[in-house]
């Protein structure tokens, strides 16, 4: 990814490994856990908008499928300043 020492893609690819599945909210905390990943996408993702942007443009998701996205944006948010606030989407 260029922006975590090997170690850090090390441990970030062993828990994709472990986790072949869609990731549970643990998962998501886990990988959370790495301060720069966090930085980063609030950086390139939050705050230029970009996430939404994407979300919105994307045409392989459906409107319900958006309209989730959007309404757990702010918990999304949050989860990068603090990633053991995230305990459920809604």
């Amino acid at each position: 990814m260029g922006i975590l020492d090997s170690k850090d893609q090390c441990e970030l690819a062993e828990i994709f490994r472990k986790n072949t599945k869609s990731p549970s909210i643990a998962v998501l905390r886990e990988m959370l856990g790495f301060e720069t990943l966090r930085t980063y996408l609030k950086t390139n993702f939050i705050e230029s908008g970009r996430l939404i942007i994407q979300v919105l443009e994307d045409p392989a998701l459906n409107c319900i499928t958006k309209l989730g996205i959007i309404a757990s944006y702010e918990i999304f948010k949050r989860a990068l300043d603090d990633p053991l606030s995230l305990k459920k989407w809604h």
